[in-house]
């Protein structure tokens, strides 16, 4: 049933993906195709199972060794931003697990210096 979902929500951008022109024997239909690389944003990437992400990354990559400027263009930008979800996602699991916020601070936002001086007094 998973692999269900995932092919739902991967068929329909990897349709736009490989779209043609209609009026043209060997074009690409870049309004269609650079269409599809706009969807694939932060959300998209963190919303969507992993198996239907898979296959959009593999054509990614294969968009990446193209000869077309637009659209390697197009896919190194969504690579981008399904990197810079996999990185929010990794920190948002550590800060989870952890209880930090990443910052290198825990939120203890105690001076050292005053505890010491307490010690002083005794």
């Amino acid at each position: 049933a998973a692999r269900d979902v995932a092919a739902s929500v991967a068929a329909p951008i990897l349709r736009n993906l490989h779209a043609d022109a209609k009026n043209a024997v060997d074009g690409a239909d870049y309004d269609a195709r650079l269409g599809a690389y706009e969807t694939l944003d932060a959300r998209w990437f963190s919303s969507c199972p992993p198996a239907a992400v898979v296959p959009i990354l593999h054509h990614m990559l294969h968009e990446l060794r193209g000869s077309d400027m637009a659209l390697r263009h197009a896919a190194s930008a969504a690579l981008e931003r399904f990197l810079d979800a996999a990185v929010e996602e990794e920190e948002e699991a550590r800060r989870k697990v952890t209880g930090k916020d990443g910052s290198g601070s825990d939120g203890d936002e105690s001076d050292d210096d005053e505890s010491d001086d307490d010690d002083d007094d005794d």
